[in-house]
């Protein structure tokens, strides 16, 4: 019989998040574990794929918003110091501001939660970062204007979803109460692109 930290490690949807949730799990049951090594029965198995569901599920949420706070941030300072018009500059501090305030709201919840928030951009996101960061001028400021009504609509999505079917009392409320300043700042976005084809 698979023990239960086994059915943790096949049963995630990605390894980050069931390295956090199984380091938790195991260290809460290590004791019982080593008693009952083999003696796992079927309702202790359909617990485990439960509880890895919902962990998945929350927890892909707080590392992709998590992530996408870190890339606000980023690229709004980059927006500061490349950018040429007044707007997107000033666009850019608010998202600096904004989002720096949503990541730390962000990490007290989840760290309640024995989720561990990333710190850095992953892969696909620092793409997103390094090919903005070799634009300046009117070039900067259309590509990034571009990408934040790209990013806002998707971050919009993504906090919808969570907010309606996410599994986590405490991160599905966080993520409701997001909501409105992500559209907010996604109206900011699409007025300063308007402002820049005139």
């Amino acid at each position: 019989m698979k023990t239960k930290f086994n059915v943790l490690l096949t049963a995630g949807l990605f390894s980050f998040s069931l390295i956090g949730y199984a380091q938790t799990k195991d260290n809460n049951t290590k004791t019982n574990d080593a008693n009952h090594k083999h003696d796992v029965n079927d309702n202790d198995q359909k617990h485990d794929m439960v509880l890895v569901e919902k962990v998945d599920k929350d927890y892909k949420f707080v590392v992709d918003a998590a992530e996408a706070s870190l890339l606000e941030v980023q690229l709004g300072e980059l927006a500061q110091a490349n950018g040429s018009s007044s707007l997107v500059k000033e666009y850019g501090k608010t998202m600096v501001n904004d989002h720096k305030h949503m990541l730390t709201e962000l990490t007290a919840v989840a760290e309640k939660k024995k989720f561990i928030v990333p710190t850095k951009l992953g892969d696909k996101l620092r793409k997103k970062y390094t090919d903005l960061a070799g634009k300046k001028g009117a070039e900067f400021d259309k590509d990034y204007i571009d990408l934040m009504v790209k990013n806002h609509k998707d971050l919009i999505d993504s906090y919808e979803d969570e907010a309606e079917d996410g599994k986590d009392a405490d991160i599905k409320s966080w993520a409701q109460s997001r909501i409105s300043s992500l559209k907010h700042h996604l109206q900011m976005a699409e007025s300063t692109k308007n402002v820049g084809k005139k």
